[in-house]
């Protein structure tokens, strides 16, 4: 097996440097499927379940993706070099948490949104877009369960039952992160 995890995933970084974006997550991605292809691995993709528009949540597989920005474009383009590899897999997931090493890498969605809290500082939190995270934990543990049944399927959603907006997601963390 082959887990493909790499992208870069902040999303005004992409913005910005689109032919970066692209090289990484989309270029980088073929490169990973060749290499698939090459050694017979089966091959699971990670992606994101922004590459909707997000303004329902609890999207199926078979919903037409509608990406809002370059990330997500580029996502969804990384998804179609998957697909062209019999033995490939694509997880759409949206992933929450903190990462344990403090600038390890770009601040997430829920890192902002402590760092926020803790700071005091005003926030513009959105009602109109809703997800459904997971953990890193959560996620490993449903990546070790596909690898063991090796799912017939090319693109699984993995998600929490609940969805919040993301305005709900900052009320809870309010709740939990105030000083």
């Amino acid at each position: 097996w082959i887990i493909h995890t790499a992208a870069i995933t902040n999303v005004a970084y992409c913005e910005k440097n689109q032919q970066a974006c692209y090289a990484a997550n989309v270029l980088g991605t073929k490169n990973i499927k060749n290499l698939a292809e090459k050694t017979g691995a089966r091959l699971i993709h990670i992606s994101t379940a922004s590459i909707f528009s997000g303004d329902k949540g609890s999207y199926r597989e078979t919903d037409i993706p509608y990406p809002k920005n370059f990330y997500n474009i580029s996502k969804l383009l990384a998804e179609q070099v998957v697909s062209e590899y019999n033995k490939s897999l694509t997880l759409r997931i949206n992933l929450i948490g903190i990462h344990p090493i403090k600038g390890s890498r770009g601040v997430n969605f829920f890192e902002w949104l402590i760092d926020s809290i803790q700071s005091n500082k005003n926030m513009n939190l959105f009602s109109d877009i809703v997800i459904n995270p997971l953990s890193n934990w959560t996620l490993a543990e449903l990546i070790a369960k596909i690898v063991r049944i090796k799912p017939k399927v090319k693109i699984l959603h993995l998600g929490t039952r609940n969805n919040l907006s993301k305005a709900s997601v900052g009320k809870i963390a309010i709740k939990h992160f105030k000083k």
